[in-house]
């Protein structure tokens, strides 16, 4: 941590984006990635993490993020090895300002993965304390964008079913009893002050993550503008990056089914792929919803939520969230013939060659990177990009 001490007097300014979660964090941190060279030319460093002295091409600093609650991923490193890596790049590139993004700075913990027994608020505060003392040899800002707390619910549940056999736990059973568990997580007032009084920011912008509201209605453009760069005049390549379509409500439908038996997290990621590449073929998608009962007695519970961000937060008296209309468009039930066709056309593509080789790849990948980090950054560098 010598490195990090070494800043600590200095007037260097760290940018935290923050997240949330589903605000277009893969377009901006696609963004940061393509553009790190250019960005450092400007001062601004993207930090990335390196292994054996081999750089990872880092997109994103959720797993430094994660490890601030107990939680390691690849590439595995305390928290101390994450500030000593950050900090000698900067001393390295000689930039004055660091930008940090993870949409697990205020995702994580998630609440189904504490102790038993731990209590949220407290291993909340934790993590931000432990994060204070990076923060706290910098001029810290925090950049946040955010959906109503409704919206993120709906979103969440399609995430965590989606996502379902790669938590660690069994979380989901149905959407009411997840809306009691994920209540802390909507506790936007709560969780926003603990940011405020833990970190301390100089400046914190919390903003809604509506398209008529961002600058140029783009998540990239408008976070150059929120940390002063004039997007424009730089001229900044904007990379392709793999987006996180929502999955259809028939393939959510068949991610549930599948969900009932226990896979591998080889398997889990290929069934993934293959709803994710049957999703593509579709000419429109049906989100999945709530019904209309829970969605009620979501807004309801989030309604002090919302004066809360349009009073502290809301620009020119103006509410934070604009209210949307959901009753109206709600879709009626899926037929068992239309989830059996769903369920068809993934077991055909599951069971194809292309997904049995792909099944071989993501094993590989998953060995090296899990049993062999150093081989993994070799072999992940030596591949074209």
């Amino acid at each position: 941590m010598q490195l990090f001490k070494d800043l600590v007097n200095q007037t260097m300014k760290l940018i935290l984006h923050i997240g949330q979660s589903k605000t277009g964090t893969t377009a901006l941190q696609s963004f940061l990635l393509a553009n790190k060279n250019r960005l450092a030319q400007e001062g601004i460093l993207y930090p990335d993490y390196h292994l054996a002295d081999m750089k990872l091409d880092t997109l994103n600093h959720n797993s430094f993020a994660e490890e601030l609650s107990g939680l390691t991923r690849h590439p595995c490193f305390a928290f101390e090895e994450y500030c000593e890596q950050f900090t000698q790049e900067m001393k390295c590139t000689g930039c004055n300002t660091m930008v940090l993004s993870a949409e697990s700075f205020f995702g994580a913990p998630q609440i189904w993965r504490l102790k038993e027994g731990q209590d949220f608020w407290e291993a909340y505060q934790q993590k931000l304390e432990s994060l204070k003392r990076f923060t706290s040899g910098f001029k810290t800002e925090i950049v946040g964008y955010f959906r109503s707390p409704e919206d993120w619910f709906e979103s969440a549940v399609s995430q965590i079913i989606r996502y379902a056999g790669l938590l660690g736990k069994d979380v989901y059973e149905s959407d009411e009893p997840l809306f009691y568990l994920l209540k802390p997580h909507l506790d936007y007032p709560k969780l926003l002050t603990l940011w405020r009084e833990v970190i301390e920011p100089k400046r914190m912008v919390v903003l809604p993550y509506e398209r008529d509201q961002l600058i140029g209605r783009d998540i990239v453009q408008d976070f150059c503008k929120r940390i002063g760069l004039d997007y424009s005049s730089l001229n900044f390549e904007t990379p392709k990056h793999k987006t996180h379509s929502s999955l259809d409500r028939r393939y959510m439908a068949v991610k549930k089914q599948l969900n009932e038996k226990p896979r591998t997290k080889t398997q889990e990621r290929v069934m993934i792929e293959c709803l994710d590449r049957l999703n593509a073929r579709l000419p429109r998608i049906e989100k999945y919803q709530i019904d209309h009962d829970l969605r009620e007695k979501v807004e309801v519970h989030c309604h002090p939520y919302h004066e809360w961000m349009s009073g502290n937060y809301g620009q020119n008296g103006h509410v934070f969230f604009q209210k949307k209309k959901h009753s109206s468009i709600m879709q009626g039930a899926l037929t068992d013939e239309e989830i059996q066709q769903a369920m068809q056309e993934f077991n055909t593509l599951y069971r194809s060659w292309p997904m049995r080789m792909l099944r071989l790849k993501v094993g590989a990948k998953s060995f090296l990177r899990n049993k062999h980090p150093r081989i993994y950054a070799f072999v992940k560098n030596m591949l074209p990009r």
